[in-house]
Parts: structure tokens; sequence; C-alpha cells
């Protein structure tokens, strides 16, 4: 008694390869979480940027004192060896001095302001012009919101829009 018919046929139902179906479904999974995990690394990696702007920053900051104590603000960056440095996106960082006016207060026409316009320092300003690598001197101004930014006299050091 042969039985070849039944028997192929009972091998094909059971058989371990895949359908076209089942091999699309399965492509557009893995594309699915390999979009995903780009997205989530991309976003590591910026907030990782911002966390090492921020260190520098504060880095920048604390050699600006110690400088000061010498007698005076450095005129520039390069006075304390942080001249050629840039951020994280390849950008110079920037450090503006307020001037003295002829009556002994300080200029800070040219100041970074905050949302109300107020002057985010008292004696100068340092930032980075953040991921977009532009800026502009109100933190409201769409070029800056991404800006990390030196503010209340280096009591806050992050993100222009969380300030």
């Amino acid at each position: 008694m042969r039985h070849t018919g039944s028997a192929r046929a009972l091998r094909a139902r059971h058989s371990s390869g895949m359908t076209v179906l089942e091999l699309l479904v399965v492509v557009a999974i893995v594309a699915l979480l390999a979009a995903i995990s780009v997205s989530v690394y991309g976003d590591a990696l910026q907030k990782s940027k911002i966390t090492r702007a921020i260190a520098e920053i504060s880095s920048i900051q604390k050699m600006i004192i110690d400088y000061e104590i010498e007698g005076a603000l450095p005129a520039s960056l390069d006075d304390i060896g942080w001249g050629q440095v840039t951020d994280p996106w390849g950008t110079p960082y920037r450090y503006r001095r307020f001037e003295l006016r002829p009556n002994g207060s300080l200029d800070t026409r040219q100041a970074r302001k905050d949302r109300f316009l107020v002057p985010l320092n008292t004696t100068y300003d340092l930032y980075s012009n953040g991921p977009d690598g532009r800026s502009r001197p109100s933190l409201t101004a769409a070029p800056s919101r991404d800006d990390i930014v030196r503010a209340a006299d280096g009591g806050f050091i992050g993100v222009a829009e969380d300030f």
C-alpha cells in the first residue's frame, strides 16, 4: 500500500519554510525597529552634545573667574586658552565682556536678553550657538532657543529655551 500522495501533502503542510507574506512582515518589523533605534540614538547623541557644551561653558566660566581674580575680565577667550576651542557642533564659543561707560556703568546694550529684554548677566555673556549654529541677542528669537547659555551670572548654564 503506497501513500505517497498523502505523505507528500502532509510534508508540504508542515514545511519549515516561510511564505513571501511572512517574510515581508518580518522585514517590515525589522525596518520599524531600525527606524526607532536611529531616532533614539540621534536623541541620545544630541543630549550628550548639550551636556558636553554645558560642562565646557562651566569650565570656561571657572577659568574666567580665576583670570578675574588676577585683576580684570579677559578681553577674549584667547586670554584663558579657550579661543580656538569649538562647541560640540563645531562653532567657537562666544564671549562678550561688557565695557565700562564713561560714567562707570557697564554697557549692556549688546548683552543677551531674556524674554523681558533684561540682560542675562551683569558682567559678561558666554554661550554656544547650539545645534543650529545661529543666535540672536534675545533668547525669544527662534535661532537662540537652542543656544547653550550662561545666565544669572553663572547661576544657570543650559539650553536657552529652559531659562
